[in-house]
């Protein structure tokens, strides 16, 4: 009986620690940088923007970059998306997606997509 009870009070201990680890991992303020560069003259871009909503941006010369801040929760995870389109007949395009933790940190490379090609798409998403 007495090993029965330490065991369900380790397995309780260990659930509550990992549930707790993994809201201080997640919780709070994240600083993204979308980048895309390549050899192609110029991209038409679709992001998620900063509060949540879809943007689009027509003829931009590479490289192009969007930095903003967003907000993260064990329960709320933000969607990261940025999708750019070749407008030329040669060329190439690379999509990256970076995070950045705190302001002591270095942006870490999140998502990343290469496409080559007349007209292509490069398209990276995720949540964090």
């Amino acid at each position: 009986m007495r090993k029965k009870i330490f065991l369900i009070s380790l397995i309780l201990i260990s659930v509550f620690i990992l549930v707790g680890c993994d809201s201080l991992l997640w919780d709070g303020m994240y600083d993204i940088k979308y980048v895309v560069s390549g050899t192609a003259r110029s991209v038409d871009l679709t992001i998620e923007n900063s509060s949540g909503g879809v943007f689009q941006y027509s003829n931009k010369s590479l490289p192009w970059e969007y930095v903003f801040s967003v907000k993260s929760s064990k329960y709320n995870s933000p969607f990261l998306y940025v999708s750019a389109q070749n407008n030329n007949s040669s060329g190439s395009v690379t999509v990256k997606i970076y995070i950045k933790k705190s302001i002591e940190e270095n942006y870490a490379l999140f998502k990343t997509s290469t496409s080559k090609g007349s007209y292509v798409i490069s398209t990276v998403y995720g949540s964090l």
